[in-house]
């Protein structure tokens, strides 16, 4: 009979039991040939890259919004703007245009949206005199746009939150930047209000984002064009 002075306890034959299962383990992969021992490797990143990419687009979902920017310009270009002869894309992205060109609702595509995915349109004109940084003129809202719908330049399935309004900069206030920007967002944008007229007036887009229950990425794509009185 051992002595209890030297007799393991049950937490040491615990970790002698593991210790034992691990160099077993060690042994075993050990003796793998470097071919295997690439393979699993190979294995492992490829699966962890996988699960990655799977879960990136739930990931864009928790990114805050950009709310306040100085020029549409500045994103992703692909956004094309049409009305008649006019076409506006990041080519010609800033053109002072005479606000009479613009009296209609023009086609906005983006050939760059993803099958299954919503987006969210906004025409903001930020330059409105005495407006806060991040509040605008909203011109348009437009959401629950298909991706697939958005390619095409074809908005007639989604929801419309403001209609268009053409552009009517004050006299001597110079030239307003026209902006139209997107947002890509992982879920349909339900129960959600219309902005009314003074809303729309000195539109708060942070504060709009914080009142929705699901988030928004992007800006993803914009231009803009510019008009004075």
């Amino acid at each position: 009979m051992m002595d209890d002075h030297t007799s393991p306890t049950l937490y040491e034959r615990y970790f002698l039991d593991g210790q034992f299962a691990n160099w077993r383990m060690s042994t075993k992969y050990a003796n793998l040939n470097p071919k295997t021992h690439f393979l699993v490797a190979m294995m492992l990143l490829f699966g962890s890259l996988a699960i990655m990419l799977a879960l990136a687009p739930l990931g864009m979902c928790y990114l805050a919004p950009l709310a306040s920017w100085s020029s549409a310009c500045d994103f992703g270009g692909g956004l094309t703007v049409t009305l008649g002869k006019m076409r506006l894309s990041q080519d010609n992205c800033d053109t002072v245009y005479n606000k009479k060109d613009w009296q209609e609702a023009p086609t906005i595509s983006y050939p760059g949206a993803m099958k299954g995915r919503r987006y969210t349109v906004f025409v903001l004109d930020p330059d409105v005199p005495d407006y806060p940084n991040g509040s605008y003129y909203l011109h348009m809202l437009q959401t629950n746009v298909m991706g697939e719908d958005l390619k095409e330049g074809n908005l007639m399935r989604s929801l419309t939150l403001a209609s268009y309004v053409p552009p009517a900069p004050p006299e001597g206030s110079g030239l307003h930047r026209y902006m139209f920007v997107i947002y890509q967002h992982c879920r349909s944008l339900d129960n959600v209000v219309s902005p009314d007229v003074s809303s729309r007036l000195k539109f708060d887009l942070a504060e709009w984002f914080k009142s929705l229950k699901i988030k928004m990425l992007g800006p993803k794509v914009g231009v803009q064009f510019r008009a004075g009185f």
